[in-house]
C-alpha cells in the first residue's frame, strides 16, 4: 500500500509523485501507465525500494517499510528495469548470478519461456558467450530477456517490470506474457507499458499524469470511458 506518498529526484524542481494512493493487491497484475515524466518508473523503484518516499507511508502486508528488513525481502523481489545492467561475465552467470545452484533444466525452460533459447543456441559458445560490459555484445532485445530470464527464475513473491518489451516484437512479447501470467500465479505483478497488448492482461491499470494518478480501473472498463486511457487506446489502433 503507498499512502500519500510523494517523491521529487534531488535537484530537480517538480515532484515526481504526488500524493499517490495505491493498493495493490497480492498475486494480481497492475499496469502503469503514462508519458515520459509521469512517474511510472518512480513508482516502481519506490516500491522495489531503490528510494525511499520523501513524505506518506509505504507497506508490505501491513508492516511499515522503515520497519522492513530490505535486504531480507529483496530476495524475494524480481526487478527489471528499462535499462538492464549486465555484468562483464557470460550468459549463464548472468542469470544466475542470485543462485548458482538453480538447475540447468530450469534456465533452460526460463529461457525458453522468454524465447531466447535458440538465439543464445546459435551463439558460438552458447550460455558460456561472455558478454561485455552492460551486455554491449547483445541487442537490445537480448538484453531485455536476460534481465527478465534473471527475474523469473527465481519465481519472485514480487516481480517489477519497468517497460521491459520495448525492444521486443508483438509476438515475443505475447508468449513472455502468457508464461508469466500462466506459471507465476503466486506472484503480484507491477509492470510499466503503454503496450494495450500487455494491459489486457492486468488486473487493475492506473494512469499516471505528472506525478498523479489521474484513472484507474480495468482495461475494458476504460476503452468505454472518455480520458486518457481511451486516447491512449485509439491513437495505438490508429498506428497500427
Amino acid at each position: 500500500i503507498l499512502s500519500d506518498v510523494c517523491y521529487q529526484y534531488p535537484g530537480s524542481k517538480v515532484m515526481s509523485v504526488s500524493n499517490l494512493n495505491m493498493n495493490i493487491k497480492s498475486n494480481g497484475i497492475i499496469g502503469l501507465v503514462g508519458g515520459v515524466g509521469s512517474g511510472k518508473s518512480t513508482v516502481i523503484k519506490l516500491i522495489s525500494g531503490l528510494i525511499q518516499p520523501d513524505s506518506g507511508r509505504l507497506f508490505f502486508d501491513d508492516v511499515e517499510s522503515d520497519m522492513l528488513n530490505w535486504d531480507q525481502l529483496r530476495q524475494h523481489i524480481g526487478y527489471v528495469s528499462q535499462d538492464v545492467f549486465l555484468f562483464s561475465d557470460t550468459i549463464k552467470n548472468n542469470i544466475l548470478f542470485s543462485d548458482p545452484n538453480i538447475s540447468e533444466d530450469l534456465l533452460v525452460e526460463t529461457l525458453e519461456n522468454v524465447c531466447l533459447l535458440n538465439e543464445i543456441k546459435s551463439f558460438n559458445d552458447g550460455l558460456d558467450t561472455y558478454i561485455g560490459e552492460g551486455g554491449i555484445t547483445l541487442s537490445g532485445g537480448q538484453r531485455q530477456r536476460v534481465g527478465l530470464a534473471r527475474a523469473l527464475i527465481k519465481k519472485p513473491k514480487l516481480l517489477l517490470l519497468d517497460d521491459v518489451f520495448s525492444n521486443v516484437d508483438s509476438s515475443t512479447e505475447l508468449k513472455i506474457m502468457n508464461y508469466i501470467t500462466k506459471k507465476l500465479t503466486n506472484t503480484t505483478i507491477v509492470l510499466s507499458t503503454n503496450r494495450l497488448s500487455v494491459l489486457t492482461h492486468c488486473t487493475n491499470i492506473l494512469v499516471l499524469k505528472s506525478g498523479y494518478v489521474i484513472q484507474q480501473g480495468a482495461h475494458l472498463d476504460m476503452i468505454k470511458k472518455e480520458g486518457e486511457y481511451q486516447k491512449l487506446f485509439f491513437n495505438q489502433l490508429r498506428s497500427e
